[in-house]
């Protein structure tokens, strides 16, 4: 309630210990908001602390999961990535790739910074192949070489052939 200015002729309807009272319950009822005003913020900023941490946790815990996830693809890509190298290892020595891959565990066969060990797959496969590791050799039909740019042997029944002469000269230019 605003101070009025008074009328001087005017009796004074407020004596000086009644304004004095009215100003000291005013200015406690300010202090009494103040102090109750600082009691919320500090509430407030005590959640917002326990927020961020909370937050923060789940970030960590977010991070965590997807390093997990990225981990555990990866491993799984290269373990996919041995088993078709052993495949074609074993393929290649003349070993049955299905009997061979069922039921082993290829992770040791991923070096720590993910590429595959081919050497120690192809030794593996090597020393349990029936052969003694070598692949087996093509069979020969008798028919001599095919394509490329191979050459008769001197001894080849064509080789004194005329048209074999001209397309042979052709085929060199």
């Amino acid at each position: 309630m605003p101070d009025e200015i008074a009328d001087p002729t005017a009796p004074p309807t407020e004596t000086a210990e009644e304004k004095a009272e009215r100003w000291k319950f005013h200015s406690r009822k300010n202090e009494n908001e103040k102090k109750a005003a600082i009691t919320e913020l500090n509430t407030i900023r005590e959640q917002l602390t326990a927020a961020t941490a909370r937050a923060d946790s789940l970030a960590a815990a977010n991070a965590e999961a997807v390093e997990k996830a990225k981990a555990d693809t990866l491993v799984s890509t290269r373990t996919e990535l041995v088993k078709v190298h052993a495949s074609y290892a074993a393929k290649a020595r003349g070993v049955d790739p299905e009997a061979l891959l069922e039921g082993r565990d290829l992770t040791g066969f991923v070096a720590e910074d993910g590429s595959v060990k081919a050497d120690a797959i192809d030794a593996w496969i090597a020393k349990i192949s029936p052969n003694g590791g070598t692949p087996p050799k093509p069979v020969d039909f008798g028919g001599g070489p095919r394509g490329g740019e191979g050459v008769p042997a001197s001894g080849n029944a064509y080789a004194d052939d005329p048209l074999y002469q001209a397309l042979k000269s052709i085929s060199s230019e």
